[in-house]
């Protein structure tokens, strides 16, 4: 079972820095044996809670993840992203936390993506969150992390 996060959950200033700074996109998580795992439940046309689970795998540093998060939509068997139902010309930022994934444990986030996606009609979705494996200060591995979801 996945525990809410609290206030177990620290922000590390020196991470936030280095994901501010990173310009590349992540690459897909089954390049990395991290043996991380997120699922998404409690799914309504607005938010779902998300669970990130890790156990086993071979994660060099600590896990983490922030804000940021990605939706994109199965058409044609492919997966497309989403486009965002704000103005045309708002410019959208993320808050440079730096949530940790315990090791040997799970943790649920909770999502709103209403502000920026809106109410998502039925459909498969999968939502994209980037984590991070962070060493040390410019020594890390990012990742994109998926979970599949439906709105019925």
């Amino acid at each position: 079972m996945c525990r809410k996060r609290n206030g177990l959950l620290l922000a590390a200033l020196l991470c936030a820095l280095c994901l501010t700074g990173c310009a590349a996109a992540p690459a897909e998580a089954e390049i990395y044996d991290w043996g991380l795992e997120m699922t998404a439940s409690d799914v309504t046309a607005t938010g779902a809670t998300l669970c990130f689970a890790q156990s086993g795998g071979a994660p060099t540093g600590q896990l983490q993840t922030g804000s940021e998060y990605v939706i994109e939509t199965l058409r044609d068997g492919q997966w497309a992203a989403l486009a965002y139902a704000v103005a045309d010309g708002t410019e959208i930022a993320w808050t440079a936390e730096a949530w940790l994934l315990p090791l040997n444990d799970s943790i649920e986030f909770d999502v709103d993506w209403s502000w920026l996606y809106g109410e998502l009609p039925s459909g498969t979705y999968r939502i994209g969150k980037p984590v991070m494996d962070f060493r040390g200060a410019g020594d890390y591995d990012t990742a994109m992390v998926y979970a599949e979801f439906a709105i019925k």
